[in-house]
């Protein structure tokens, strides 16, 4: 990439995060990747500014510049002992992830100015309701945050699908839409305001906290204080504060800002045009690693949804070897410019756990990986599905193969019911399901993935029994024994129940938790049939059987946990067509509805996520017999995540804690109830 093309990237980036759209052109470590890479070529003179943009308003000129923060990544220790030593005493706040504002005193009232570019800020119309009750009487201007909690958002999303409208990404990106009265601007009573900074002043920061409390209303961030410890021991505690904040807060942030605490600071570290040097932003790790791309390829999954892969040669990224990446859509892919064998890649961890490509440093002139004009599996149409959503990270749209007969998506879908939570067939792995269907195109052409209950002991034999050359041109395939594994198929017949019969119908978004809710209410496969059937050509029929199940508006008699578009899903006719083929080979058992017993736990709605020492269900029985519920989806209703590492930092865990989620682990599940 030239470096004018960069660094234009760079600022389009600046100026649509920080606009009044809530939208972003790419994720936030994919900027960082893109500007960390500009610096260290050509310098930062060029980004020496204050990213801003006009939001239309009536303008304001900051008597003194409203700057960004400097930054340091996690694992620059030696760069943040430095800084430490030199700011000692040093208080640590968290960094808020919102919209940066500045209050005025104007007559005695206060005047909500944005940052904008840094010199000149737009005038809010409206503002945050102000926590306390301190009249307002500061005579200096006040900085702070505007910010969304994780409850706030939720909140907001439900009255957003209550009135027909697609939520909102995350509560960041809402922010700037509702402050400026870009959407809906009678959602400003979901937004919050902390003050962390007195302006124009040199006082320690904690004199500044100190002056906001006694002369504002507004609330301040939790603020620590280090003075008897080294700077090492400092640097040692900040990823655990980080994390604890992260975890408890209930509201976003994306970093810690340390603060040198005594007066006249700012005098003796000074300024730049961009910051102040006397205080600094630690963020966690986004230095991405370097490696080189190996191939590239597309999987197909067991809903037809094809999903860009890259093959890397591996690299060490903390502390585990990571050599594939995927790209989630093709909106990644040509953000990064577009992905070839031999290109020079940066990776990091996303959520420290993920695999993530998020900067392109060098295009070798390799195999590319390309937009396919049809299914690279079967050749079939391919359909696009766009992403609702603002956040960069999971928009544009996606690829979908149309071809139910897709013998690579059979594949899947055979490997899916064989896993222990659907049908629990044992040995029955991708591998083997791929040889299944190629050996017999005919059947898994008309059967899908119940071709399995058509074979005989012979024609598994005949599709697993391969030759010397074959076993080794072929080294993921997993020895298994025809017959034993013919049994296995035969004895999935029997003994399933409603929730696991549903959840092999592989019907994406409806699931063994649907399944449950189904049985609980109706009690058998065809009272829930009846339940959902209705003429789909009369609309209002279908609006009211919606309705129906859903609850409608006043939710009353709906099904809670069945939403609008779980509710299409199953009044449509592909329900009723995979219930009648699925029935063919097994009849699920009735479901016995026992009045739940009256426990500490009865009505308590617990998630299970992750792998986990016992079976799914041995955990599921033991939350229904305690009179919990089991659940698929965090949600502000959960009440437990149930998750093997409970300081997990995966996306369902981070969502629990925000929403005030308790998490327990496996072990400390069975104590609960058991008890």
């Amino acid at each position: 990439m030239r470096r004018e093309e960069q660094l234009k990237k760079i600022q389009a980036a600046d100026e649509s995060y920080y606009g009044s759209s809530g939208k972003t052109i790419m994720s936030d470590a994919e900027y960082d990747a893109l500007r960390r890479d500009y610096i260290d070529k050509y310098g930062s003179e060029d980004l020496d500014y204050v990213p801003g943009a006009d939001l239309g308003g009536k303008k304001f000129t900051h008597p003194s510049p409203a700057k960004s923060l400097g930054k340091i990544d996690e694992l620059e220790t030696d760069k943040l002992i430095k800084y430490l030593d030199q700011f000692k005493p040093a208080v640590i706040e968290p960094k808020l992830d919102g919209c940066s504002i500045v209050v005025y005193p104007q007559d005695g009232k206060p005047v909500y100015v944005t940052r904008g570019g840094g010199n000149e800020g737009d005038i809010l119309t409206r503002f945050p309701v102000h926590p306390r009750t301190t009249p307002f009487r500061a005579e200096h201007p006040i900085r702070g945050e505007v910010y969304m909690s994780f409850a706030s958002f939720e909140q907001m999303n439900e009255e957003l699908e209550k009135a027909g409208e697609e939520p909102m990404a995350n509560p960041r990106n809402s922010v700037n839409p509702i402050l400026t009265g870009g959407q809906h601007p009678e959602f400003v009573k979901y937004l919050s305001f902390q003050a962390y900074d007195v302006m124009g002043v040199d006082w320690s920061e904690t004199d500044k906290i100190e002056y906001i409390l006694a002369n504002t209303p507004f609330d301040v961030p939790p603020l620590k204080r280090y003075e008897q410890e080294t700077a090492a021991q400092i640097a040692e505690h900040i990823p655990a504060l980080y994390k604890k904040y992260e975890d408890t807060l209930g509201y976003p942030i994306d970093g810690i800002v340390i603060k040198c605490d005594w007066p006249d600071s700012l005098r003796e570290f000074g300024t730049t045009d961009h910051h102040d040097n006397n205080a600094i932003a630690w963020k966690p790790s986004q230095i991405p690693q370097e490696t080189t791309i190996t191939g590239v390829h597309w999987q197909l999954g067991k809903t037809g949804q094809l999903t860009p892969v890259a093959d890397m040669e591996p690299v060490e990224i903390l502390g585990s070897t990571v050599s594939n990446a995927s790209l989630h859509n093709v909106n990644v892919i040509n953000r990064l410019g577009g992905i070839a064998v031999g290109d020079k890649v940066g990776v990091i961890k996303a959520k420290l756990i993920i695999p993530q490509i998020v900067i392109v440093y060098e295009h070798n002139d390799g195999e590319a990986l390309a937009e396919p004009k049809h299914c690279p599996f079967c050749g079939g149409k391919l359909k696009k599905r766009k992403i609702a959503s603002v956040n960069a990270d999971d928009g544009g749209y996606v690829l979908y193969c149309t071809n139910p007969r897709d013998p690579e998506m059979i594949a899947q879908q055979i490997a899916f019911l064989a896993n222990k939570s659907v049908l629990n067939i044992d040995r029955l792995s991708i591998g083997n399901a791929r040889q299944l269907v190629s050996t017999f195109p005919d059947l898994a052409e008309t059967y899908g993935p119940y071709m399995i209950f058509e074979l005989t002991e012979d024609e598994i034999r005949q599709a697993l029994i391969l030759s010397d050359d074959e076993r080794k041109s072929r080294l993921t395939a997993d020895p298994v024994s025809p017959g034993k594994l013919w049994q296995a198929i035969d004895a999935c017949r029997t003994g399933v129940d409603i929730p696991r019969f549903i959840k092999a119908l592989c019907i994406e978004n409806i699931g063994e938790n649907i399944g449950t809710l189904l049985a609980g209410r109706f009690g058998t496969i065809d009272h829930i049939l009846e339940a959902v059937s209705c003429d789909l050509e009369d609309k209002e029929a279908v609006a009211a059987k919606i309705d129906e199940l859903t609850g409608g508006k006043k939710k009353k008699s709906g099904i809670d946990g069945i939403g609008k578009t779980i509710a299409r899903l199953l009044i449509s006719e592909n329900f009723a067509r995979q219930v009648g083929t699925l029935r063919k080979y097994i009849e699920p058992e009735a479901f016995e509805v026992v009045e739940k017993p009256r426990t500490a736990y009865t009505d308590k709605i617990f998630v299970l996520t992750g792998t986990m020492p016992h079976s799914r269900r041995y955990y599921t029985d033991l939350i229904k017999a305690a009179g919990g519920v089991p659940a698929s989806a965090v949600s502000g209703k959960t009440d437990y995540l149930v998750i093997a590492d409970v300081n997990s930092t995966s996306t369902k865990a981070e969502k629990a804690r925000r929403l005030g989620t308790t998490l327990v682990s496996p072990e400390q599940l069975e104590e609960m109830l058991q008890n």
